[in-house]
């Protein structure tokens, strides 16, 4: 049998694509991501792919949804490690209520703090997958 090793960057693409209205699956035989939308959403049908996945559990590992990732606690964690002062001040205000991720990024854009976050974020998402695929024993490159 020949190990198959994931592409890092596949999973991280998986992470950030997540979302409460689709599932993704690794296939470990293949070592391919596998997007299937709820057809409430989509009005596409997936019996077959869906069959093929439940008669053989054993060869699927799904990816965590948008719920488990929770991208709000990406942005929560950020303005915790910012220090203490004017900036965090701003950015914690921005995350609370109705349009906080919009806030967010306008007061990132405001402090011209956009590379640190970008850099923050892409470091979080790699740590996750990094942790994703120890967790489930899958070799990635």
């Amino acid at each position: 049998m020949v190990d198959v090793k994931i592409k890092l960057d596949d999973v991280i693409l998986a992470f950030i694509s997540a979302n409460n209205h689709a599932e993704q699956y690794y296939h470990k035989p293949t070592g391919k991501i596998i997007y299937i939308e709820d057809p409430f959403y989509s009005g596409i049908e997936v019996d077959e792919e869906l069959e093929e996945i439940e008669n053989n559990w054993e060869n699927y590992i799904r990816f965590p949804n948008a719920f488990e990732i929770n991208t709000y606690s990406i942005l929560e964690e950020f303005v915790w490690r910012l220090p203490p002062g004017c900036s965090q001040e701003r950015l914690e205000r921005a995350i609370h209520g109705k349009g906080a991720f919009r806030r967010f990024k306008q007061i990132v854009h405001q402090l011209g703090m956009e590379d640190q976050w970008y850099t923050f974020q892409d470091s979080y998402y790699r740590n996750l997958a990094v942790e994703w695929c120890s967790i489930h024993d899958i070799d990635y490159e």
